[in-house]
């Protein structure tokens, strides 16, 4: 009796250009996600700061106020405690 053997199986994947295209694309926006961090991370803290600030402007230009003073009064509640904090952190030169 012959040795039988039964068939071998072969076993092909395919994978489409379009799926190619999409991962390297993703590695891609990876990439310059990380390498664009310090930028990202900057424009959302400003996003947030002129999300929160957004209704002290809205609130004094709906009671009759120009525009220029609801701003002034933004940038001053930014401004004032920033560097408020930022002198008493900050150390003061010596002399020698």
């Amino acid at each position: 009796m012959p040795d039988q053997t039964p068939p071998r199986q072969t076993l092909e994947i395919t994978i489409a250009w379009a799926t190619i295209l999409k991962l390297l694309a993703a590695a891609l926006l990876t990439y310059l996600a990380i390498e664009f961090w310090p930028l990202l991370s900057l424009l959302l803290l400003a996003l947030l700061i002129a999300i929160t600030l957004f209704p002290i402007h809205h609130w004094i230009r709906g009671h009759g106020w120009p525009d220029w003073i609801g701003i002034l009064l933004v940038a001053m509640l930014l401004f004032v405690p920033g560097s408020t904090a930022t002198c008493a952190i900050w150390p003061s030169p010596t002399t020698a």
